[in-house]
């Protein structure tokens, strides 16, 4: 299923509030009715949703994944917003540390299947997110990805973490090979929301548009 990739940015607007989300997508000529939000919560959970869930937040989950006409949407600020196509259906995820840590990747992969789409055929973006030059890690995080040595960067004494190879490397080691993997980083790109940088709770939307 081919699919547009959006992502709101500051103009727009912090899409921690309705009206804006509602704004956003007027301006993208999305109809509301049609679009599906997930509710966010770290995790790894992800629904497959369809046409008669258009208008609402499935609350619980971190992704989603439809073979309908549904417009899939997700918020980010820093995490990685990761958008997904195949065949016949189309996904997105929230994808910060804890969800890749709790294998989100992994469970995408396992729902597309599941619905009969082949690894071969998955196409994946993975969004503007922060990127390995100002991802700086401590510890608990070094702990935590030690399976992922090559993903650390060791600068002025400090660990950065790449979490975009993360996921990709997630991705080839589950039989996805198409991954592709945006330059923008949240911290440096100041058209952008990053948590990291402004310390405050603002939030872009992530959009998958099948057509």
């Amino acid at each position: 299923m081919k699919a547009i990739t959006l992502i709101s940015e500051k103009e727009d607007g912090s899409m921690n509030k309705v009206e804006n989300i509602t704004d956003y997508l007027n301006k993208k000529k999305i109809d509301p009715d049609k679009f599906v939000r997930a509710e966010l919560i770290h995790g790894k959970k992800i629904e497959i949703v369809n046409s008669h869930d258009g208008g609402t937040v499935i609350n619980g989950v971190d992704g989603l994944i439809t073979t309908s006409d549904c417009v899939l949407g997700v918020t980010v600020a820093d995490c990685l917003p990761v958008y997904i196509s195949s065949k016949r259906a189309v996904g997105i995820l929230h994808a910060g540390w804890k969800s890749l840590k709790r294998g989100i990747i992994e469970e995408a992969i396992g729902k597309i299947t599941e619905i009969g789409e082949r690894k071969e055929d998955l196409e994946v973006f993975i969004g503007p997110s922060i990127q390995s030059c100002h991802f700086e890690v401590k510890d608990d995080l070094v702990e935590k990805f030690s399976d992922y040595d090559n993903c650390f960067e060791n600068r002025d004494d400090k660990i950065y973490l790449n979490l975009q190879k993360v996921a990709k490397e997630k991705l080839n080691s589950n039989g996805v090979k198409n991954v592709k993997i945006s330059k923008r980083c949240t911290y440096c790109d100041d058209r952008l929301f990053s948590y990291r940088r402004d310390r405050k709770i603002n939030n872009m939307l992530a959009v998958i548009k099948p057509i």
